[in-house]
């Protein structure tokens, strides 16, 4: 999940939403992912930890300048925001010890417990949309 200072109360408001329907929410760890600048402008880690005392999660810093020149600001607005982009770099973001994420815009709410997310089996899938 992406934090930043548009989409805080989003982010938090998500999170929230994820643990209150776990049913397990201390086996949860959440990845955040913040941009460079609003990281160093604020201090995210201490929001976190007030906000959810007993949240497991790590805070990874995303670098602006590897979409500067790639948004094409002549869709929307709202698209113009570098972290709308940071799926696309997950993979190197995150180390490679994280075999598996389940990605949550800052606008979501979750309700239903996200382990029937974590436990498709999306080898079976691709398999089956290959054999029909």
């Amino acid at each position: 999940m992406t934090l930043d200072k548009t989409y805080l109360c989003g982010s938090v408001a998500g999170v929230f939403s994820v643990l209150q329907h776990a049913s397990c929410p201390e086996n949860i760890v959440f990845q955040f992912i913040a941009s460079c600048l609003y990281s160093h402008n604020n201090n995210l880690r201490h929001i976190i930890t007030s906000t959810f005392p007993h949240l497991s999660f790590h805070l990874y810093l995303f670098d602006s300048n590897l979409v500067k020149g790639k948004i094409s600001y002549s869709i929307r607005r709202a698209l113009d925001q570098p972290l709308n982009y940071v799926g696309i770099y997950l993979a190197d973001l995150v180390p490679s010890v994280v075999c598996q994420i389940i990605y949550f815009d800052s606008d979501l709410i979750v309700v239903d417990d996200v382990a029937k997310l974590w436990n498709i089996n999306l080898g079976m899938m691709r398999e089956r949309e290959r054999d029909k």
